[in-house]
């Protein structure tokens, strides 16, 4: 039986440097706060590049990405549990920081230069260029309770950006329910790990 894919993403190792990383941008944030007090920072951070709920809608950028990352292969050698991390790797650039009132942080990112790691744990670059087929890609930081779940980051960035173009600048912006804070980062985290989640046999 041929595995399938639930989603295509990248794992970001530097989790506690990111966490320091936004206090000093996010001190006097209530919601920030109220996240760190609470534990609801998410243990392991993660970007989906493409999730099988897109596919009906992005049509082959879906299938693209399983062949150009191989998932196939991926699948047919996973021999325990579900997840299968990939020699390929990319740089990320952290773009800006979204506060979402009251309900969660999250922080929209760029994929840069990609990469392939080798047998003697070396890299070499690579000239592929990922298409992804979430909207906006971003890293869930956390959410404010468990009646809030991390896919409301599409959700709302959705709704953020379909007001107020692709690039919001810094500040405050009205939403339907409740308000967004935009805090422009700009740090770059290099050559994060690509990873497959497989669905189970």
């Amino acid at each position: 039986m041929v595995r399938k894919p639930e989603y295509y993403g990248i794992r970001i190792k530097e989790r506690k440097d990111i966490v320091r990383y936004l206090d000093d941008f996010l001190d006097d944030n209530d919601t920030w706060y109220s996240l760190k007090s609470k534990n609801r920072v998410q243990s392991e951070f993660h970007i989906t590049v493409g999730h099988k709920n897109d596919a009906s809608r992005s049509g082959a950028a879906w299938y693209w990405l399983g062949e150009k990352l191989d998932a196939e292969y991926a699948g047919s050698i996973l021999t325990n549990g579900k997840l299968a991390n990939l020699t390929d790797h990319c740089d990320v650039t952290l773009v800006r920081a979204v506060v979402f009132d009251r309900k969660l942080v999250t922080v929209e990112v760029k994929m840069g230069q990609m990469y392939v790691r080798n047998n003697t744990g070396g890299f070499s670059r690579q000239q592929l260029v990922l298409k992804p087929t979430v909207e906006h890609l971003h890293i869930t930081i956390g959410t404010t309770s468990n009646a809030i779940k991390p896919f409301q980051s599409n959700v709302l960035l959705r709704e953020l950006h379909s007001r107020y173009g692709k690039t919001p600048q810094e500040g405050e912006y009205q939403l339907k329910s409740g308000s967004a804070e935009v805090i422009r980062l700009g740090r770059k985290l290099n050559k994060q790990q690509l990873f497959i989640l497989f669905s189970s046999r």
